[in-house]
């Protein structure tokens, strides 16, 4: 039986490391957003510290303190 459960999982992990080798080592991601405001307010919005509470996402889930 432990024989058996020992295949398995060898099995698995074999598997595992034969799909890494077909799948691609980067995958690029991009995002973007329009803002429709002057650039000189968003920048004025990011570069305090004391407003990155009100647009941060981190914060707002509640991982940042």
């Amino acid at each position: 039986m432990l024989k058996k459960v020992l295949l398995v999982i060898g099995g698995i992990i074999v598997l595992a490391l034969l799909v890494s080798l077909v799948l691609p080592s980067k995958v690029p991601v991009e995002r973007s957003i329009v803002i429709n405001a002057p650039a000189a307010k968003i920048f004025n919005e990011v570069n305090s510290l004391q407003k990155w509470s009100a647009w941060d996402p981190w914060q707002k889930i509640g991982l940042i303190f």
